[in-house]
């Protein structure tokens, strides 16, 4: 089983567990694939391939575009396999936007949500 099949089995048993993380969807399967490509080394040392792997999870979503467009952004990108400190700030004010637009009834629990241990694991 790959980092990303195991990534993807991730995902899906947390979301079951924690229903909170089904309303930040449209960015936490993006920012966990970033980090299965980084933790398998494939984006330093293959960066095509890297694009390629963005590049199948966009198209299998309907998006059309190249894997040069990736290439050319991820080029551009600081990826490590932790997370920054600015992620939990991120991630509170667009929490903050969903509870104003009432897409959430409370505020997540990021420290939770965000626990480390749950990546080393899979790691």
């Amino acid at each position: 089983m790959t980092a990303v099949e195991r990534l993807a089995g991730l995902w899906v048993r947390s979301v079951e567990r924690w229903p909170v993380l089904a309303t930040l969807g449209p960015f936490l399967p993006l920012l966990l694939l970033w980090w299965a490509v980084a933790a398998a080394e494939i984006f330093r040392k293959e960066p095509k391939r890297a694009a390629n792997i963005v590049g199948n999870f966009f198209r299998g979503r309907g998006q059309k575009v190249s894997d040069e467009v990736y290439l050319r952004a991820m080029r551009r990108m600081d990826v490590t396999t932790s997370y920054r400190p600015e992620l939990k700030k991120y991630l509170a004010e667009i929490a903050q936007v969903l509870l104003k637009q009432n897409r959430l009834t409370k505020m997540p629990d990021l420290d939770r949500a965000l626990d480390e241990r749950i990546l080393k694991k899979v790691a």
